[in-house]
């Protein structure tokens, strides 16, 4: 059996090098399901959020055929795929931001609203892109020149100056509202 498939993301980290960012050809025998098709590839199956099998959503269990195109991806932190979704019941984003130097009034509003954000002062590019990553956060950043890190596959890069303004844009770009607050 031949399977056309294509990781999206940080799903990549899990291919050998010839065969990331593109669709390659995966055989295999039997009739494998999509879990299986994971575990063949070692690509593990809760960093998966959305399979699509021949373009519509498949869960785990889902048994491919023949020329059957899988694609994988992981986390979708810019937008909600509830609606879509069929490999798990709940999606996997989960949005935490990381706000880079000269971004605390954006921090301050984001917590605010009840965002999991932590205010960072750091300037070293190395130490800010260590930080963001290892607590798998959302970089939201004014510095342009961090998008040059290969690494960091979570980052926005914040246009408007003022910080009220810069809440709507990032409120607007990931699709997102407060989160339900709890009443004491």
């Amino acid at each position: 059996m031949n399977i056309h498939l294509r990781l999206y993301e940080e799903l990549n980290d899990f291919l050998h090098r010839d065969k990331k960012k593109r669709r390659f050809d995966f055989q295999f025998k039997g009739v494998p399901t999509v879990r299986g098709m994971l575990a063949c590839l070692g690509v593990p199956a809760r960093q998966v959020e959305l399979v699509l099998v021949n373009g519509d959503s498949a869960g785990f269990s889902h048994r491919l055929n023949d020329n059957d195109f899988v694609s994988l991806y992981p986390v979708f932190e810019s937008f909600d795929v509830t609606t879509v979704i069929r490999a798990r019941r709940k999606p996997l984003r989960r949005i935490r931001f990381i706000a880079g130097s000269g971004l605390s009034g954006l921090a301050r509003r984001l917590r605010l609203l009840g965002f999991d954000t932590v205010d960072l002062r750091i300037r070293s590019p190395e130490k800010i892109v260590r930080v963001a990553q290892r607590g798998e956060r959302i970089l939201l950043t004014k510095d342009p020149a961090l998008m040059k890190f290969p690494i960091l596959t979570r980052i926005y890069l914040v246009r408007e100056m003022m910080p009220a303004r810069q809440l709507e844009e990032v409120l607007s770009r990931f699709h997102l509202t407060p989160p339900d607050r709890p009443t004491t």
